[in-house]
């Protein structure tokens, strides 16, 4: 065995395979994506199976737990737009599983806490959604997605100030953070800084 772990070569091999498919997934069009996200599922899924039972299990397991819930959410949001509720909710239980079991292992693990945080609030449950959120940002404090999507959640509960005090943290920053590795994400705080604005203008007209 090498350093405890034995021979990782296959295990590594299917993680990659299914980082592969995946990123292929989020490429693909609706109609073609769910095929290949069961690919990727099948992937993680064979590499966790490989660490079971090894001495020290696999260090990075916890994100590739969280990488099989983001598949399981994602698949239900396909099955949802085929308008197949139990195919969506069979896949958020295996989500939420998935994302939990990530947790266990490593309590203080962003990815899980992030995406947890945001299927909370698409559930409307925004106090939960703001719990995992702040503990998804205390583990990676530069994690600028998490941190809009805790100003959104924030701003729904009508924490404004600490909306603000959010997107302001943001805004000190070097902005230039690539999303995804695609997308700029001043566009998404230039979302939600028009949400707030338009929420703090709400707020006013009802007083």
């Amino acid at each position: 065995e090498r350093g405890g772990f034995g021979d990782l070569s296959p295990l590594v091999a299917h993680f990659n395979l299914g980082t592969y498919y995946l990123q292929k997934a989020q490429r693909a069009p609706a109609a073609v994506a769910d095929a290949q996200y069961e690919l990727a599922r099948r992937e993680f899924q064979r590499s966790l199976e490989l660490a079971q039972g090894r001495p020290r299990g696999w260090d990075r397991a916890p994100e590739t737990l969280s990488e099989l819930g983001a598949i399981a959410i994602t698949r239900a949001h396909l099955a949802e737009g085929r308008r197949d509720a139990a195919g969506r909710d069979a896949r958020l239980t295996e989500a939420k599983a998935r994302l939990d079991e990530a947790l266990s292992l490593a309590p203080k693990f962003s990815g899980a806490h992030w995406r947890l945080g945001n299927w909370a609030a698409a559930r409307g449950e925004f106090a939960e959604a703001v719990g995992h959120l702040e503990r998804a940002l205390a583990s990676e404090p530069r994690l600028d997605d998490a941190r809009l999507n805790l100003a959104e959640a924030l701003m729904a509960q009508g924490e404004m100030k600490r909306a603000g005090e959010e997107l302001s943290r943001i805004l000190r920053r070097d902005r230039r953070v690539l999303r995804n590795g695609e997308e700029d994400v001043e566009v998404f705080l230039a979302v939600a800084l028009i949400r707030f604005f338009l929420a703090e203008d709400q707020d006013r007209a009802r007083d």
